[in-house]
């Protein structure tokens, strides 16, 4: 078993950019500053609103800064945040996205020009329910477009709920559409409730708050998009219950 808090999960699991640096300046500059005459921060990959994490310094290792503005040779910080006077110095800067606690960024809009469809994997899981009214839905990080590449327009999905039986599982995950077997909507799934499901709480035709609860306790549902690693994830009770 792994515990681990959600920041230091997310922290983690974030996608990352290193800069590696032969002279930084930790500049207290109200916006405080990051300079590092001979790099080039754009070509690294570093974004505005990401987080930086310098390493190897004395006095600023292992500190957390949030970027506000990207140059060639200098990162403007948060008004928020404020470095130790250093340098120059030697270090690596570890720059990454955390998500906002909730599900359109995670690890982050990687890379902005590179989105997978026009549909996009940024705005989160789509469609679901509010509320769930007992029948078989369909969720997608891709508008529902219809991929074909492999490694490039491939998703890969997970739902973790109250057990690892498939044969006690109260929620079923399926490849959407059935019907539409000549297509792959590889960014898309159907999901359904279990036949445990309809037995053991009655009949889910109409159901009720109770029994929705009941069949999405604890469900969370992953999306891997293999292109880059970028993650989506939503808790499929909370957002249903968010309209009820």
């Amino acid at each position: 078993m792994i515990i681990a808090n959600y920041p230091t999960f997310r922290s983690m699991a974030a996608v990352r950019v290193s800069s590696t640096i032969a002279a930084a300046t930790f500049a207290d500059a109200n916006p405080d500053t990051i300079a590092d005459p001979a790099g080039d921060f754009v070509a690294d990959g570093v974004e505005a609103g990401m987080v930086t994490r310098p390493n190897g310094t004395a006095s600023n290792d292992g500190m957390l800064f949030t970027v506000d503005t990207v140059g060639v040779n200098l990162l403007t910080l948060s008004t928020d945040d404020a470095v130790v006077i250093e340098g120059p110095v030697g270090c690596t800067l570890d720059s990454y996205w955390l998500d906002r606690d909730g599900l359109e960024e995670f690890p982050g809009p990687f890379g902005h020009t590179n989105k997978v469809r026009s549909g996009g994997f940024d705005g989160g899981i789509d469609n679901i329910p509010t509320p769930w009214i007992g029948t078989a839905f369909s969720v997608s990080v891709n508008a529902f477009a219809a991929d074909a590449v492999k490694d490039v327009h491939e998703y890969h999905w997970y739902l973790s709920q109250r057990t690892d039986d498939p044969a006690k599982q109260y929620v079923s995950i399926d490849v959407f559409p059935l019907f539409l077997l000549t297509k792959t909507y590889s960014g898309s799934v159907l999901l359904n409730a279990s036949a445990l499901a309809a037995t053991e709480l009655g009949s889910l035709s109409n159901p009720t708050p109770t029994q929705v609860a009941e069949v999405f306790k604890h469900c969370d549902l992953y999306c891997l998009r293999v292109a880059d690693g970028a993650i989506q994830w939503t808790n499929l009770l909370r957002t249903m219950f968010g309209a009820l």
